[in-house]
């Protein structure tokens, strides 16, 4: 009953089409085949949904004169399932039901011998084609057709279809998910409660447009692309075709940053807005292509936008801003960093009326002028980080408005770089204005000078982290009244490249330790000397975390005595590049004050020999980092840390360290078996063949050599 029920629906539904009832009947009898067996079978037995949907588009596009073409086609892709079918039964564990006569298959089989079907040529024949003389190939099907029948497939299978050409992976990724024939091919994409589980990340010349299209068709299925990075260069080869792709696969992508390409421009990122709405972050580095017609798109469509990156592209001007200010009020955080022809326009029109999400903005290298700073003070009082760096139209009017501003008062972190109107009246008045700024950064700002620094210390007085760099008017004189006033608060402080604080004789009357500040970061100023790091040690006697870098003049005896005035155990130490310390200096201090020592750097210490070791044996039991390089330790000091019994070692650093031999291998052996990064890069004494042999030993350390 059910066998010709299906004859009959058959032939009323395509009445022009049906003309061989027999060929019919055996597909009506497979079909329902196929509703009868459960498992394993129901994937292999009978036609198989693919090769059913070959004979089906005939009647569905319409395509007459193709109809011979796709029945061919369709019969020898339900010939080959079929054959798959029955060797797949045979040693299978599940049988059929009792209502199916196993035996059909070979009457199907015996149907299809008939038909005429190509065959594939034998392994060993030489040039025989793939297809017989006057056989049709499937390539020569119109791209409708072949859309309607890719559509109906599931979804690995669609990823399955991408590898055959690039004519079908293209063809793919015109397929968008509402595109595809039923609910059931797309339910993968459903089972995942949070689409956008992969992340991809692509640079030089992987990426082009055909990288593109297959992530898009083939994450499409398994949770879907969540993040993609491009990274281009010269050698890449993307257009907006490859966005393109994305757009139609990647509904779920929610992290989207390309730098360093020229060939795309608006159109792949309209069709990124178009299809991928979840959007939160965009970042755009270095495309002078784009323009302002994409990011507004982007604003317009993606309202879940909350991180955007506008860095170095020419093309994008004031409109971009305006319309984010309409359309993306989940904003958080916003960079805009050399772009020209955004102005007062764009940054007053996003910064006023405010949009309540935004609490993150940095504007660097823009032609702004007072204007934009006067309305970040007046109308924006959720910001809460603001980064200026290179906005030399500004005056001291700006930021004076800026700081006096009604609204601006919930700010914590400030940074001010490269700006000529930055002065001390200026700091001055953020002291005053600022009441709960916790982290303060002054970089390249010339004209400030000791009278605005202890000014702003005496207002800022729940300020938590300080950090000047390249500011050569601060002497050491008022970073000791800084730190005086800051007694109670500040945590850090960091100066680098700051070539006026310099050894000079200061008094330490009238003045309070700073018991507050737990670190220390002296880079680069050359003229910082022993007698200014004696003075920072009787200032902040708590101190845990100390950073010396390339301090040339900084010697033993100026250790010694800082060290003379600790009143906690430092936890962190990097002398990197301090050429004039020793072992003189370096062993007392590790045995006296860094028994709670976790990461100790000692690179380009020059006279740091073996006898620097032994105390971190004995004591450090809780180091986790060391690093010995371009020093004159030997295989004795590999020997001694191979014997620490209560070791938590966990990176070690010995590159450059020339006097480490092939001895050191089996103490390395030893050692290396709870490390997880091991440095032997530049070790000239030690052949690389015995290098080589430590790296299958010690399978979870990444060795460098």
């Amino acid at each position: 009953m059910m066998h010709n029920y299906r004859i009959h629906h058959l032939t009323q539904f395509f009445p022009s089409r049906v003309s061989d009832y027999s060929f019919c009947d055996r597909i009506s009898v497979m079909c329902w085949c196929e509703s009868e067996i459960s498992g394993v079978e129901f994937l292999w037995v009978g036609v198989g949904f693919v090769g059913f949907v070959f004979l089906l588009v005939g009647f569905v596009c319409g395509h007459a004169e193709h109809w011979d073409q796709l029945q061919c086609t369709g019969l020898c892709f339900a010939k080959s399932r079929i054959n798959k079918g029955k060797n797949e039964l045979r040693g299978s564990r599940y049988s059929l039901r009792n209502s199916v006569d196993p035996d059909f298959l070979l009457n199907v089989d015996t149907f299809f011998n008939g038909q005429n079907l190509p065959h594939k040529r034998a392994c060993g024949s030489s040039s025989t084609p793939r297809f017989q003389p006057g056989s049709k190939s499937i390539e020569a099907l119109p791209d409708e057709c072949l859309f309607e029948i890719l559509r109906r497939l599931a979804g690995r299978e669609r990823c399955t279809c991408a590898s055959v050409s690039k004519h079908w992976l293209k063809t793919l990724t015109t397929i968008a998910k509402p595109d595809l024939c039923h609910k059931s091919l797309y339910a993968e994409l459903m089972e995942y409660k949070n689409e956008g589980l992969f992340t991809r990340e692509l640079s030089g010349g992987k990426v082009t447009d055909t990288k593109l299209a297959a992530i898009a068709v083939c994450t499409a299925t398994r949770g879907g692309l969540g993040q993609l990075f491009i990274q281009g260069n010269e050698s890449s080869r993307v257009t907006d075709q490859g966005l393109k792709a994305i757009a139609r696969g990647c509904p779920s992508l929610k992290v989207l940053s390309v730098s360093d390409i020229s060939s795309i421009g608006d159109e792949g990122l309209c069709e990124i807005a178009n299809g991928c709405r979840p959007l939160k972050e965009l970042e755009l580095i270095n495309i002078s292509s784009i323009g302002s017609d994409g990011l507004v798109a982007i604003a317009e469509k993606c309202p879940e936008l909350k991180v955007l990156t506008i860095d170095s592209c020419a093309n994008v001007g004031n409109e971009t801003l305006q319309a984010l200010a309409r359309a993306c009020s989940q904003l958080e955080s916003i960079t805009i960093k050399d772009c020209p022809l955004i102005g007062d326009l764009g940054v007053t029109s996003l910064l006023s009326p405010p949009i309540p999400a935004l609490t993150k903005v940095k504007l660097h290298g823009l032609m702004i002028s007072d204007v934009s700073l006067a309305s970040i003070g007046l109308y924006h009082s959720s910001i809460k980080i603001l980064n200026l760096n290179r906005i030399n139209a500004v005056t001291k009017k700006g930021f004076w408005a800026m700081a006096e501003g009604l609204g601006f008062r919930s700010i914590s972190s400030l940074t001010v770089s490269s700006c000529y109107c930055m002065t001390d009246q200026i700091l001055e008045v953020f002291g005053r204005s600022f009441p709960g700024l916790k982290q303060l950064f002054l970089r390249n700002c010339w004209f400030l000078s000791d009278f605005g620094l202890v000014s702003f210390s005496k207002s800022a007085t729940g300020l938590e982290s300080l950090e000047l760099e390249s500011c050569n008017r601060i002497t050491l004189e008022g970073v000791k009244y800084a730190l005086s006033n800051f007694h109670s608060q500040l945590k850090s402080l960091r100066l680098v490249r700051c070539d006026g604080i310099q050894d000079m004789m200061v008094s330490y009357d009238m003045v309070h330790p700073c018991r507050s500040l737990q670190s220390i970061s002296v880079k680069e100023c050359d003229a910082f000397g022993s007698v200014a790091l004696i003075l920072l040690g009787k200032l902040c006697p708590k101190l845990r975390h100390l950073e010396l870098n390339g301090l040339h003049m900084i010697t033993d005896d100026g250790l010694i005595s800082f060290l003379e005035s600790r009143e906690a155990r430092l936890e962190t130490v990097n002398f990197q590049g301090c050429i004039n310390l020793s072992d003189t200096s370096v062993v007392p201090a590790i045995w006296q004050h860094c028994l709670a020592l976790k990461v100790l750097n000692l690179d380009a210490c020059e006279k740091i020999t073996d006898a620097t070791v032994l105390p971190v044996v004995s004591s450090c039991s809780l180091l986790e980092d060391l690093d010995l390089s371009y020093s004159q330790v030997s295989d004795s000091a590999v020997a001694a840390l191979s014997c620490w019994k209560q070791r938590k070692l966990k990176v070690l650093s010995l590159s450059g360290c020339t006097k480490i031999t092939n001895n050191s291998i089996p103490y390395l052996t030893k050692l290396g078996r709870n490390l997880q990064g091991l440095n032997l890069q530049g070790c000239s004494s030690m052949s690389r063949q015995k290098i080589r042999s430590l790296v299958p030993i010690l399978q979870k350390c990444d060795i460098l050599h």
